[in-house]
């Protein structure tokens, strides 16, 4: 209930600060499915383009879990991208490419709360304007903590993201 409460207020003061922007600013609405080690998820959000930069947020739900295991798994993820490369090839065509940075956590509880935390350094591919199909990619640090009968447990592995999604972008 707090990642979606939290979501929803991202999104309203997302959208509010849009006029507060500059004006090369873009506001995209994105949905995806991605893959990481523990599940598949796919999420629905909202990101920005500044500029060289993409700042966005997405909010969603682990499908193996939630659909196939009844267990309520909430994800969120908070990404950041440069834009390394960014061209038109045609009018309505266009590439962008770069590194960035993604932030995710997931939570899910069987006998006792599972908290997953993750850190990948990537990348993203889009193709298109005002409809973009994008790819994102990453590796990093996995944290899990959970409780058992010897009490908190903290464990650390390495964990991936791959990403296929679309989005649209309003001001394009």
């Amino acid at each position: 209930m707090r990642v979606f409460l939290f979501t929803l207020l991202f999104v309203y003061n997302f959208g509010y600060s849009q006029k507060l922007l500059p004006r090369n600013t873009n506001l995209i609405l994105t949905t995806a499915v991605s893959k990481q080690r523990m599940d598949a998820f796919w999420n629905i959000g909202l990101k920005s383009r500044i500029k060289y930069f993409e700042v966005g947020a997405e909010a969603g739900i682990g499908i193996e879990k939630t659909l196939f295991q009844n267990t309520f798994s909430p994800h969120l993820e908070i990404f950041s991208f440069y834009n390394l490369i960014q061209q038109e090839v045609q009018r309505k065509q266009g590439i962008v490419f770069g590194p960035g940075i993604i932030l995710s956590g997931t939570t899910f509880k069987v006998n006792s709360r599972f908290n997953y935390g993750d850190l990948f350094i990537g990348y993203h591919f889009c193709l298109g304007r005002k409809w973009k199909f994008f790819h994102q990619g990453g590796y990093g640090i996995m944290v899990e903590r959970f409780e058992s009968n010897q009490g908190k447990i903290v464990n650390r592995a390495y964990n991936y993201c791959l990403k296929l999604g679309l989005s649209y972008a309003f001001n394009s």
